[in-house]
Parts: structure tokens; C-alpha cells; sequence
């Protein structure tokens, strides 16, 4: 998220929400709020994608995470 910042200069709170299966990887990320269909979205959403999560048993989980852009 500080590459995103530091690319496109525009600070603010971005909220992530992503699908995690339960193998730990990231299925899907969405952009919501004020920088839904924004590059810094899209930064943020790609950066998002990478992240891992510990296997667990179960369904995939659903959650919401603000990432703060600041300097």
C-alpha cells in the first residue's frame, strides 16, 4: 500500500474486501468506497491479491479491511 501511495500521491483509507478459500489463498478482492474504479483502487486491490492466509478447514470467508494510505 506505500507503492500505492507513493505512485499516485492520494492519501485516504481504502477499503479492501476479500474472498479467502480455505486453502489460505486470496480468491478475490473487490474496492469499495471512494476508491472503487480509482488506479490507487487498482494498486491496492493487485498488492491485495498477494497476500496469504494459514490453511484452515472450512468455507471460504468473506471479510472487509480499511488499508490507510497516509504519508
Amino acid at each position: 500500500s506505500k507503492a500505492c501511495l507513493k505512485k499516485f500521491q492520494v492519501p485516504g483509507t481504502v477499503m479492501v474486501k476479500v474472498l479467502v478459500a480455505p486453502s489460505g489463498k486470496v480468491t478475490s478482492v473487490d474496492i469499495a468506497g471512494s476508491f472503487k474504479g480509482t488506479p490507487t483502487g487498482a494498486c491496492v486491490a493487485k498488492a491485495a491479491r498477494k497476500a496469504r492466509f494459514p490453511a484452515y478447514d472450512g468455507n471460504p470467508q468473506r471479510f472487509t479491511y480499511p488499508i490507510l494510505l497516509s504519508q
